[in-house]
């Protein structure tokens, strides 16, 4: 309806979660196989509040990647809040 399905939006929208999403995750993740728990719960902060400020591009996607990217039980393990990005 909308047309944000359009071909040249969903490469835009795979790039943004390629490019910067992940690449963001590489800490946490990096923290993560380590067993750091403190480092690997700092680095979701800090990735969150990166790719989630109001001022950023892509709020949504980013919120529904970072859902996607690190497991549930994963973010439960480590007490890891992703609440919805405000308007």
């Amino acid at each position: 309806m909308c047309g944000l399905d359009r071909p040249a939006l969903l490469d835009l929208y795979a790039d943004h979660v390629t490019q910067t999403v992940r690449p963001k995750l590489e800490g946490f993740f990096s923290a993560h196989q380590a067993g750091d728990a403190q480092a690997a719960f700092h680095s979701w902060e800090r990735t969150k509040r990166s790719l989630l400020h109001p001022a950023r591009p892509f709020r949504a996607l980013s919120h529904d990647a970072l859902a996607a990217l690190v497991s549930p039980e994963l973010r439960a393990r480590y007490r890891l809040a992703l609440d919805r990005p405000g308007r």
